[in-house]
């Protein structure tokens, strides 16, 4: 679960699809939520909440966080830039560890991803870039992600790994006139 916020979709995947999870999230105040949750819900054991973001590459990065309140989202990591690729006056610079997904999965010998869900407001290429080899190894069945559909770099990206969209769903926010949708991609 890569953007888990406050676990809402990882709690899910634990309880209903008795998954073990990891859970990426670096805002300070949604992890906080999130260990709650999984407390609240007895998977402390079984999701792995981890408080690092993902990246290209590894490195000390600035989450730009559009708002202070738990539960929010719209961050970005490295420069204040929306998932509209328009600028923003961040709330906070919150200093976080941050790993491509590559490098984490070695270093720290976690089992390759069965499915992933990517949720991180317009941060998807940068993650991309650094699970090109986590991504495409046969293994990963699924991968759920926001799109507006009409995003090529993205469809490339995903297509690069061996996953075609299967199934997508609209959201309710929309993109410059376009709609948004959580979009399952599988392996092709």
């Amino acid at each position: 679960d890569i953007g888990a916020n406050i676990g809402v979709f990882c709690v899910y995947a634990a309880l209903r699809r008795n998954a073990n999870v990891y859970a990426f999230e670096p805002e300070s105040k949604n992890y906080a939520c999130l260990c709650k949750n999984l407390y609240l819900n007895g998977l402390g054991r079984r999701v792995k909440a981890l408080n690092v973001g993902l990246h290209d590459h590894t490195c000390i990065e600035y989450l730009q966080l559009h708002g202070m309140e738990s539960g929010a989202a719209l961050h970005s990591l490295g420069e204040a830039v929306d998932w509209r690729k328009q600028r923003y006056e961040a709330k906070f610079e919150q200093s976080v560890m941050a790993f491509s997904l590559d490098e984490f999965v070695e270093r720290f010998k976690l089992p390759l991803p069965n499915h992933v869900k990517l949720d991180v407001d317009g941060n998807e290429p940068k993650i991309l870039r650094g699970a090109r080899k986590t991504l495409s190894d046969p293994a990963l069945k699924s991968l759920m992600v926001e799109t507006n559909g009409n995003d090529t770099e993205l469809l490339d990206q995903l297509a690069s790994f061996g996953l075609k969209l299967s199934q997508q769903a609209r959201t309710g926010a929309s993109y410059q006139g376009q709609d948004v949708f959580n979009a399952l991609f599988t392996r092709a």
